[in-house]
């Protein structure tokens, strides 16, 4: 329950709480003051005043909390006045020293230590101050030890308050985030259902390079996204990307954009090559830049104008683009859990049952007597030992990941490097990366289809040898696996792995071309490839400038 005073109604249900703990020392302190005005000559009256301004005092700090809720000097005012009116006229009135565990409880539950100390220290000043003029001498050393004594309980249930709002607080904020995930998993879900551009990171991107194109008429574009290590990473291209500085921590023109929020252009391109003019625009949502647009074109840019008009297809871009890699990226991690879940389950399921079935399969096979039984057994004992072996390889497959600082390369590397230790065939690698990368996401699919491409050659092709080749220069990519197994067979086309491949290369816009090798076997071929876009003629070059 006290978690719950630290979550979305903690203001709410801490107010609560002080307000009942308030009427009940109230109460206790009214019980008391009563009793021991019987002892005393016109005591009732005397009670009755007193009281009646301790009830003002703790509806001053309820009107007060519900101002200032955040504010510890509220209780700490809290507990003073008590500490005065304790004193007044001749006092202590030792009755209504309970009540100072009320504005202990909420400092501590406001403030943590820091309250529950701030107001029985308060409380303990004002005793003091008021001691050498408010009690008599034959009272000293009662009102001392019993002030203490009240002081002391005040502040072990202030320390007390503070160890329960801890405790609220790690446990709001442990269990709180599933609740604030579901609501916005549910939102995300009812506002995907209504969005007309979808939420696919490289359709966005394309558009809005056919938008850009249709009012610069550039030569080559290419949108770019942050990647790992500092570096843009480019998310969708058209024309012949060259390989531009996507450093951010260069002097180059995106880094120059990025960082200043402003477009900008240079003489001679990217690249350095002569007579193109580039431009680089910057995404952004907010003061926080998401992206940059990059352009290049034969004849020049008239920057005001261009920026002026381009900022309003690009402000609404960056909000779209920025959404759908959210969306991604929340859809990767989920997808990479759901794998890793996956890979414990066979390891600790049904590949802890098959390698004890193995064991079994030894004794049964070591006590036969009989030769034909034990050859069955034999036999039995190593398909079992083949499936253990295909499991460690699936758990491999699920627990391959592309990682931010690694990328396509080392993941297909590793992979590829298993795959042939453990299967009879010679793999042959050939990696080709530029230092840009692709996106993260990209990369991952092209893992995938790597991966499933090669388990229908190592399961179905018996291969003795299988080639790997995968060529990267953003936004382009080129991946082929080989074979010289069996071949496709009859039907292979339709089979559930290749369904599963075709959809991989149509999220990423890529072509999948499946055939068989002219030497035997069966090619694989994945391209991702920038979309060409008609170069501009001299003519209209020449009306430009």
């Amino acid at each position: 329950m006290l978690g719950a005073f630290f979550t979305g109604s903690a203001i709410v249900e801490r107010q609560r709480l002080g307000l009942a703990a308030r009427a009940t020392l109230l109460l206790l302190c009214s019980g008391l003051s009563l009793v021991d005005s019987l002892h005393q000559a016109n005591g009732s009256l005397d009670v009755l005043g007193r009281l009646s301004v301790l009830v003002a005092i703790a509806i001053l700090a309820v009107v007060a909390g519900a101002a200032w809720p955040q504010s510890v000097w509220v209780p700490v005012a809290e507990a003073a006045s008590v500490a005065v009116l304790v004193m007044a006229n001749a006092g202590p009135h030792q009755p209504l020293l309970p009540y100072l565990l009320a504005p202990a409880l909420e400092a501590g539950l406001i403030a943590g230590v820091r309250g529950a100390v701030a107001t029985a220290g308060a409380a303990a000043a004002m005793f003091l101050a008021a001691s050498p003029f408010e009690i008599r001498k034959g009272q000293s050393l009662t009102y001392s030890s019993t002030a203490s004594e009240w002081v002391l309980l005040a502040l072990a249930t202030g320390l007390l308050a503070a160890w329960a709002r801890r405790l609220g607080v790690r446990t709001a904020g442990s269990n709180e985030a599933y609740p604030a995930a579901y609501r916005l998993m549910t939102q995300l879900r009812t506002v995907s259902r209504h969005l007309s551009g979808g939420l696919d990171a490289l359709s966005l991107a394309h558009i809005v390079l056919q938008q850009l194109r249709d009012r610069t008429g550039f030569d080559r574009a290419a949108v770019f996204v942050p990647g790992p290590e500092g570096e843009l990473v480019v998310l969708a291209g058209e024309g012949n990307v060259p390989d531009w500085d996507t450093s951010l921590a260069s002097d180059g023109l995106m880094a120059e954009v990025w960082s200043q929020q402003r477009g900008a252009a240079r003489q001679s391109g990217f690249s350095g090559t002569k007579g193109l003019v580039s431009m680089a625009l910057p995404l952004t949502i907010g003061a926080r830049t998401v992206g940059v647009v990059a352009l290049e074109r034969r004849f020049k840019w008239e920057m005001e104008d261009d920026i002026d008009s381009l900022t309003s297809i690009l402000d609404e871009a960056a909000l779209r683009i920025e959404t759908a890699l959210l969306f991604s990226e929340i859809r990767t991690i989920a997808t990479a859990e759901e794998r890793r879940r996956l890979a414990r389950e066979i390891h600790d399921g049904i590949a802890q049952e098959l390698a004890f079935l193995g064991y079994v399969l030894d004794d049964l096979a070591a006590r036969s007597e009989q030769e034909d039984m034990q050859g069955e057994l034999r036999d039995l004992r190593a398909q079992v030992t083949r499936v253990v072996g295909d499991l460690r390889l699936s758990i491999f497959e699920l627990r391959s990941e592309v990682q931010g600082q690694t990328g396509l390369g080392a993941a297909l590397s590793d992979y590829v490097r298993s795959i042939g230790a453990a299967s009879a065939m010679t793999v042959h690698l050939v990696l080709d990366e530029t230092p840009n990368r692709l996106p993260v996401e990209a990369e991952a699919e092209l893992l995938r289809i790597a991966q499933e491409s090669v388990t229908n050659a190592r399961k179905h092709s018996g291969a003795q040898n299988l080639w790997v080749t995968c060529r990267i220069n953003p936004p382009a990519a080129r991946l082929t696996i080989e074979d010289d197994g069996t071949g496709l067979g009859t039907g292979r086309d339709d089979s559930y792995g290749i369904q599963i491949m075709r959809e991989r290369a149509d999220r990423l816009g890529a072509t999948l071309s499946i055939s068989t090798r002219p030497e035997g076997g069966t090619k694989v071929d994945v391209a991702l490839q920038a979309r060409p876009v008609e170069i501009a003629s001299d003519q209209g070059a020449g009306r430009d400038q």
